[in-house]
């Protein structure tokens, strides 16, 4: 493979930061279907969670991490 190798995430957990960006991809393609089969101005939707994962690269600050994280603690104590 030489000496550049491809970056890829460990896949046998589910560490909150894998999960953040699972849910970020799902809100993205269901506002994109929005936009497309119901009206053009759920485009704005996409711009919201796109500029929360620009948020959460550079602060490291973003409110899905936080809830999952504390529904993640919830859900091991049952």
């Amino acid at each position: 493979m030489g000496r550049y190798r491809i970056y890829r995430m460990d896949t046998a957990t589910w560490p909150v930061e894998r999960l953040v960006f699972l849910v970020a991809g799902i809100f993205v393609t269901a506002a994109a279907a929005l936009t497309i089969l119901v009206d053009p101005r759920f485009v704005w939707a996409s711009c919201l969670f796109g500029g929360m994962l620009v948020i959460f690269a550079t602060t490291g600050f973003c409110p899905m991490a936080i809830l999952i994280h504390r529904l993640k603690r919830v859900v091991r104590k049952q």
